[in-house]
């Protein structure tokens, strides 16, 4: 890697940790109209490291940087999917939860709804 890029790596790190303090990877984000797959490889290196340093929230938030960027990358909604439902399991909550209070929601049930979401 050139000098400059990483450089621009430390920076982007040390930008995705100051917004990462509340991050949540069962969020999945919307991706941009255009895709920038170049952008997107970048936030997956950067993402592949935290995670492997331990950085969990900030590995979320490069991983979800990488599906705003581009949409369609398979290796980072796969690790969301994979951080999400281990977020869960140490919260003691299960991963149909959602789907199930999506469901009561959608028939008026708020409060039952409302109640799978406590922990």
């Amino acid at each position: 890697m050139s000098p400059s890029l990483v450089s621009s790596l430390g920076l982007m790190s040390a930008l995705i940790f100051l917004w990462a303090t509340s991050v949540d990877p069962c969020v999945v984000p919307a991706a941009v109209a255009a895709r920038d797959r170049d952008q997107a490889a970048v936030y997956l290196e950067i993402a592949d490291d935290e995670l492997a340093a331990g950085r969990r929230d900030t590995a979320v938030a490069a991983y979800q940087d990488v599906v705003r960027s581009d949409g369609n990358n398979p290796r980072a909604r796969a690790a969301l999917a994979r951080l999400c439902h281990e977020g869960e399991a140490a919260d003691g909550r299960s991963p149909d939860r959602f789907a199930q209070a999506l469901a009561l929601m959608k028939t008026g049930r708020r409060r039952e709804a409302a109640a799978l979401f406590e922990i």
